[in-house]
C-alpha cells in the first residue's frame, strides 16, 4: 500500500486521539451527500415535470399541426396530403381534423337561467385519431360518438352542470339565412361521453366528434378539412420532423410544432429550468466549499504532522496527495450516499410515496415520474497521479518511479570515501520586521564514516537550526553542505526529500511520532514513503522494535507508551532506512537519567555496529563527551570544546 492512502485513511478516521476530526469527516460527507441528494431530487422532480408537461400538451394538441398559409391557399384535402406527410419518415401517424370554435348551450328547465359555454370541437377520423391524440385514452361513457353525438371535456360538463346523455345546442358562428333574417347555424346534439386529458385548458375548451358530423355542424364541403394533425417518432426531434414535413406539403401549407404553439409556457419552462441551473449550482458550491473548508482544518490541526512528514522524506507534491486523498474519499463517499438516497426517493416517488398537488397548477396531482426520467434521460442529469516532477502516470508510482538519481546518487569519489557530510562556510539568518537575525556566521563541520560528533551551546544559540540544515529541512543563507559529496543547495525539493528519506534518520527531543499510528506503523512510515514493500517492512520494524524491548508494545499508541519506549520507537524510526548519517536533536532531554541512559547506549551501540556517523545536540556533559569530537556552537561558530 502506498503510504499517502495509508496515511489519508488514518487522518480522516482518527479514532479517539482526534474525535473531532473524524466528526469533521462525518459532517462534511454528510454535507456532500444532502448537495448530491437535493441536485438529483430536483432534477428529476423538474425534469419529471417538463416531461409530464409535454406529455399532457402533446397528448391532446398532436405534435404537429398543417394548415393553409392564407385564405388563397388551396383547401386542404386530406385523400391528398395524408398519403405526403406519412411517406415522411419521422412521421408516424396523422389524421385530418376539423377545428372549429362553437357555442354549447343548454335548454334550461322552468325558472332556470340558459347555460351556455364557448368551446372548440374537433371533428376527428376517430379511428386515425387514437394513434394521434391521447384524448380517447381517458373517456367515461361513450368513447366513439356516433351521428349527432358529441364527447366533451370534463370541466365542460362541470362547468354546464350536466351529465351525460344531456342534448345540447351547438351554435355555429356560420350565419344561415332564415325567413325572418339571418341566423346562427344551431344543430341538436348529444353528450355521450366526457374526457379527461390531463391539460386543464383542453378539458374545459375541447370537445370532439365524427368528421361526418362535424361537416353537418359547420357544413363544411366534402373532401376539405381545416388541417392535419401528426405525431412522429421522437417528440424531441419535432423541429426536425417539422422542417422535412414543410418540405414535402410546399409552401401553400404551414406546419407548427406543439413549441411553436405553447411559447410562452416553454419560455418560461426555460427561464424556471435556469433559475434551478444556479440554485443547485449554488449547492454544488457549498459542497465544494464543505470539501475545502474541511482539508483547512485538517491542515491546520496536522501542521506538527505535516514537519514530521517532512522530515522522514516525504515530498511536499506527496503531503499535498494525501489531503487531496482525504478529499476525494469525501466527496466520493458523499457523491455515493447521495445518489443512493437520491435514487432511493426517486423510486419511492414513482411507486410507493404518493404527493397531492394541484392539478390545475402544476397539470399533475402528483409529483411527476423522477425515477422514469431519470432513467429514460440519463444524458440530461477522476484519476491519474503526479510525479514530483511532474509526469502524469495512469497507475501509482511504484518504488522505480522515483526521480533519477543522478546528482543526489550517493556515489564515493576516492577522495571523499570516509566523508559523509561537510559544512563549508555555513551561514544561516533570518529577516523579521525591523532587522536581520544571524544565527549562524561561518560554521564548518567534517563528519566521517563512524565518527560520532556532539554538538553543545547555550539554548537559543542556534544548534536546532545547524541540524535542519544538516539534515536538508532548510536551506543555507550562504556556505554550502555536502552529503556524500553532493551539494544540497544545488538540489531541489523533491531531491532533497529523497535524501532526508534514504540518508538521512532524524532523532527528535519530543520524539515526534505520529499520534494515530501504533508503535509499529510509525516505525514504517519512512519504508513506506521509500516504497518498499509493506511485508519486508513489517518484519524488520518488527525485529528492530523486539531488539529496543518492544516487543510487546507493537501495536500501542503513543499515548500508551512511557517517554523512554516512545524516544526508542523514534530511534527504530530512524534506523529503519538504514541512512548513512543520523541527527539526534537532544533525545534524552525530556527523559529520565535512567530511561536517557538506555536510549544514548541503544544508540551508540547501532551507530558502532552498522558503522554510521552520528551527530548530536546535547546539554548532557557526559553524553556530549562519549563522543568522538565534542564541539561547541558559540556566537554562530563551532569551537572545539575542551575539557
Amino acid at each position: 500500500m502506498r503510504f499517502e492512502p495509508f496515511i489519508a485513511r488514518r487522518y480522516l478516521f482518527s479514532g479517539t486521539h482526534k474525535a473531532l476530526i473524524s466528526l469533521i469527516t462525518i459532517i462534511s460527507i454528510a454535507g456532500v451527500a444532502l448537495g448530491v441528494y437535493a441536485l438529483i431530487v430536483v432534477l428529476a422532480v423538474m425534469e419529471g415535470f417538463d416531461s409530464n408537461l409535454v406529455q399532457k400538451i402533446i397528448g391532446a394538441y398532436a405534435h404537429i399541426e398543417i394548415v393553409r398559409t392564407t385564405t388563397d391557399s388551396p383547401p386542404v384535402d386530406p385523400d391528398k396530403l395524408l398519403p405526403i406527410v406519412r411517406s415522411v419518415p419521422e412521421v408516424k401517424a396523422a389524421g385530418p381534423v376539423i377545428m372549429r370554435q362553437a357555442l354549447i348551450q343548454v335548454v334550461p328547465g322552468e325558472g332556470e337561467e340558459p347555460r351556455q359555454t364557448a368551446i372548440f370541437i374537433q371533428g376527428v377520423d376517430l379511428e386515425a385519431e387514437q394513434h394521434v391524440t391521447r384524448l380517447m385514452d381517458k373517456v367515461v361513457g361513450k368513447k366513439l360518438p356516433g351521428p349527432g353525438e358529441i364527447v366533451l371535456g370534463k370541466k365542460i360538463l362541470q362547468k354546464l352542470y350536466i351529465p351525460l346523455g344531456t342534448k345540447v345546442t351547438v351554435l355555429s358562428p356560420k350565419v344561415v339565412r332564415t325567413p325572418t333574417g339571418g341566423a346562427a347555424l344551431a344543430r341538436n346534439a348529444i353528450v355521450c361521453g366526457a374526457f379527461e386529458s390531463g391539460f386543464p385548458e383542453a378539458d374545459e375548451m375541447i370537445g370532439y366528434t365524427s368528421l361526418e358530423t362535424a361537416r353537418a355542424l359547420f357544413m363544411v364541403p366534402p373532401n376539405e378539412v381545416d388541417g392535419i394533425h401528426l405525431v412522429v417518432n421522437d417528440p424531441e426531434k419535432v423541429d426536425e420532423a417539422r422542417k422535412k414535413v414543410q418540405a414535402a406539403v410546399g409552401p401553400d401549407y404551414t406546419v407548427t410544432t406543439w413549441r411553436e404553439r405553447n411559447p410562452v409556457l416553454f419560455d418560461a419552462l426555460v427561464l424556471e429550468k435556469w433559475a434551478m441551473f444556479i440554485i443547485l449550482l449554488l449547492i454544488v458550491l457549498v459542497a465544494a466549499f464543505n470539501i475545502i473548508g474541511t482539508l483547512i482544518m485538517v491542515v491546520i490541526e496536522k501542521t506538527r504532522e505535516i514537519g514530521i512528514l517532512k522530515s522522514m522524506g516525504a515530498t511536499e507534491q506527496a503531503i499535498l496527495r494525501i489531503f487531496l486523498f482525504q478529499g476525494t474519499f469525501i466527496g466520493m463517499v458523499g457523491t455515493a450516499i447521495g445518489a443512493v438516497l437520491g435514487l432511493g426517493t426517486c423510486y419511492l416517488l414513482k411507486y410507493h410515496v404518493k404527493i397531492d398537488l394541484l392539478s390545475e397548477a402544476y397539470l399533475s396531482d402528483r409529483i411527476s415520474d423522477p425515477y422514469q426520467s431519470m432513467v429514460e434521460h440519463p444524458h440530461r442529469f477522476l484519476s491519474s497521479y503526479h510525479l514530483p516532477c511532474g509526469l502524469v502516470l495512469s497507475r501509482p508510482p511504484s518504488r522505480t518511479d522515483w526521480i533519477p538519481l543522478r546528482r543526489c546518487a550517493m556515489s564515493k569519489s576516492p577522495s571523499q570515501n570516509s566523508i559523509v557530510l561537510e559544512a563549508r562556510n555555513v551561514h544561516k539568518s533570518y529577516l523579521d520586521a525591523t532587522r536581520e537575525l544571524h544565527v549562524l556566521r561561518g560554521v564548518n563541520l567534517t563528519v566521517r564514516e563512524g565518527e560520532i560528533v556532539s554538538i553543545v551551546g547555550a539554548s537559543g544559540v542556534g544548534k536546532s537550526t545547524l541540524l535542519h540544515l544538516l539534515g536538508a529541512l532548510d536551506r543555507v543563507t550562504a556556505g554550502q553542505i555536502f552529503l556524500r559529496g553532493q551539494e544540497l543547495s544545488r538540489l531541489n525539493s523533491a531531491e532533497l526529500a529523497q535524501i532526508r528519506n534514504r540518508n538521512v534518520g532524524f532523532i527528535f527531543q519530543f520524539h515526534h511520532l505520529l499520534a494515530e499510528f501504533s508503535a509499529l506503523e510509525n516505525v514504517m512510515i519512512p519504508g513506506l514513503i521509500l516504497g518498499r514493500p509493506r511485508s519486508e517492512l513489517e518484519r524488520e520494524a518488527t525485529e528492530r522494535l523486539t531488539a529496543l524491548g518492544l516487543g510487546e508494545r507493537l501495536h500501542h499508541r503513543p499515548a500508551k507508551l512511557s517517554g523512554g519506549e516512545q524516544q526508542r520507537v523514534a530511534l527504530a524510526r530512524a534506523l529503519i532506512n538504514n541512512p548513512d548519517l543520523i541527527l539526534a536533536d537532544e533525545p534524552t532531554g525530556n527523559l529520565d537519567s535512567e530511561s536517557a541512559a538506555n536510549v544514548i547506549d541503544l544508540l551508540w551501540r547501532n551507530v558502532r555496529e552498522n558503522g554510521r556517523s552520528l551527530v548530536i545536540v546535547t546539554h548532557e556533559p557526559e553524553i556530549a563527551q562519549k563522543a568522538d569530537r565534542c564541539l561547541r556552537l558559540r556566537e554562530g561558530v563551532l569551537w572545539p570544546e575542551t575539557s
